[in-house]
């Protein structure tokens, strides 16, 4: 697999969402028709303090050389939150004449399919060792839990990116 494509492909749609209680990852994945409206998907923990105390949520966009390049302070009511406990995945949805949202999307892998064990994946994101930068990891899908629609993958074990869900995206 040639990663370095598929990091300068996905990077432009990857942000990092800071709450008053830590940080995570999210990338653009929705808008409606008119383009007024998108969405972010992350994971609820990254989110679930900031909603169950209705705090701001912070989105910030880097460009590919890893500069601030645009940001969104999003109060309580100014976004909605969708949360999927049971999966650990969250949508952020809100007006995006908040941040520069991309013109096209990345399409997503369907979610009625499971990667085959041992397809090598990759994934961005801002984990907790190194919250500033955008970093790439990889490994082999090892196992699918089809009823919490999971894959368990083998990789590096840092907090914040060893949990991973269907709906990352691939190029």
């Amino acid at each position: 697999m040639d990663w370095q494509y598929a990091v300068e492909k996905v990077k432009p749609y990857v942000v990092k969402i800071e709450t008053p209680d830590g940080h995570g990852t999210g990338f653009f994945c929705l808008k409606n028709t008119e383009g007024t409206i998108g969405g972010i998907a992350t994971a609820m923990h990254v989110v679930a303090h900031a909603v169950r105390w209705q705090q701001p949520i912070r989105i910030i966009v880097y460009d590919l050389d890893g500069k601030m390049n645009g940001v969104a302070f999003l109060k309580e009511s100014e976004r909605v939150v969708r949360p999927n406990w049971q999966n650990d995945s969250a949508m952020i949805i809100f007006p995006t004449s908040e941040i520069g949202f991309p013109e096209q999307l990345i399409p997503l892998f369907p979610t009625e399919r499971f990667l085959p064990i041992g397809v090598e994946v990759g994934w961005l994101g801002f984990p907790a060792i190194e919250q500033y930068r955008c970093c790439f990891f990889s490994g082999n899908v090892s196992a699918h839990n089809i009823d919490l629609n999971w894959y368990l993958i083998d990789s590096v074990a840092i907090n914040g990116v060893n949990r991973h869900r269907k709906t990352l995206p691939i190029h």
